[in-house]
């Protein structure tokens, strides 16, 4: 028996010399190159998105750590495509051309030796002018890791109402998250667009009931003023929804609305 065991001892003691000898033996250097035998991951933009043109995508992953970061060369034919960042994203670009177009209108030529970073919240559009090669370092970003300054009941309550009444396509459930006065606002080609609450009820009465959740994200309270961040989902279409809140008597009213489509 005393045999056996330290026949097993012995082949432990092997195996775990031998993985770390491969663990130091292993480079941290690691070159940003493709060659023949390198494979790619071969993709298009969805139809939602697609502007013009049909442009095909090719992607080299080098390295990557799940949920975390991703390295690698990426490579567009000539198209047009809308975009929203939600990681953080340095960029080198290779060859070609491309121009980027951030949603307030300003305009990026980026072109070969070109280096740049887009930050998580950028959207816009993308055009490959010239078939453009990049590479690329892509580290998540995890909104869902802001802190919550003590979301008061009421603040929730009034966010179930919005979300309660799309799901069941009633305006008068919807109405009672906001102020009389309440407006709805947007960002559209660069402006900013506001219009009477009163567009959204009948936006709710006209979809009727809709699969709808929410996530918060982020709720900030002073005294009788609240700002609240949700993930907002109706249907299959997810929205980033901020909310200014008062706190009238006992009860917490919505008196702006701001949302961006994702």
């Amino acid at each position: 028996m005393n045999y056996i065991v330290s026949f097993f001892a012995m082949i432990c003691f092997c195996l775990t010399s031998y993985a770390q000898n491969q663990s130091a033996q292993e480079s941290r250097f690691l070159e940003v190159n493709i060659n023949n035998q390198t494979s790619a991951l071969i993709k298009e933009p969805n139809k939602d998105v697609l502007i013009t043109g049909n442009p095909q995508f090719k992607s080299w992953i080098l390295d990557s750590i799940k949920n975390e970061l991703t390295s690698g060369i990426w490579e567009s034919t000539s198209g047009k495509w809308k975009f929203q960042n939600s990681h953080w994203e340095y960029c080198r670009i290779l060859s070609g051309v491309s121009i980027i177009t951030e949603n307030t209108g300003k305009q990026f030529i980026v072109k070969a030796g070109d280096s740049f970073i887009l930050k998580p919240g950028f959207s816009g559009t993308w055009e490959v002018v010239e078939t453009t090669r990049k590479d690329f370092v892509a580290v998540a970003h995890d909104t869902n890791k802001q802190i919550i300054v003590k979301p008061s009941i009421g603040v929730i309550k009034a966010i179930e109402y919005y979300i309660e009444g799309g799901k069941k396509g009633n305006s008068k459930i919807t109405a009672k998250a906001f102020t009389d006065k309440a407006t709805m606002s947007w960002s559209e080609n660069g402006q900013l667009k506001t219009v009477p609450i009163q567009v959204l009820y009948d936006i709710v009465d006209k979809n009727g009931a809709s699969n709808a959740s929410y996530e918060l994200i982020e709720c900030n309270i002073e005294k009788d003023i609240a700002i609240a961040k949700i993930q907002s989902q109706f249907g299959s279409q997810k929205y980033i929804d901020m909310f200014t809140l008062v706190k009238e008597v006992n009860e917490w009213k919505i008196v702006s609305k701001i949302y961006i489509p994702l």
